[in-house]
């Protein structure tokens, strides 16, 4: 399984306090059921970059009408629709922009090819 990624780019936010307790709750059902968890959400806490002031996260539908306008209309990369959002990771708070998508798809594709090392299994 994949634990639960972060929600909006300020990670002191408390939705994502909210989800670093939620993924807590998952890796400790895991562990205890001997399932693997691919840490996904600290993977992208490493792409960040340090010293930013993101735009918060506001649980509105907005940013992600325009984010699917940009990208489905005008046919935007969701690295340019998240750049024009202010963030880095995500294209519009919740979805997730090319590269972000792409380290899910090596995460996943690691862990399919027998490489678990970034793998979590205990809480």
């Amino acid at each position: 399984m994949i634990d639960i990624p972060i929600l909006g780019e300020d990670l002191g936010s408390e939705m994502n306090r909210r989800v670093d307790a939620y993924n807590k709750v998952l890796n400790a059902v895991a562990a205890e059921n001997g399932a693997t968890v691919l840490p996904f959400h600290d993977a992208l806490v490493r792409l960040l970059a340090g010293g930013r002031c993101p735009p918060p996260y506001a649980n509105k539908a907005w940013p992600m009408i325009k984010a699917a306008f940009e990208g489905l209309v005008l046919h935007h990369s969701w690295d340019r629709v998240a750049a024009g959002n202010g963030l880095s990771v995500l294209a519009d708070h919740v979805h997730l922009s090319d590269r972000a998508a792409a380290l899910l798809a090596d995460l996943v594709a690691d862990f399919l090819d027998g490489e678990h090392l970034p793998v979590r299994s205990e809480p």
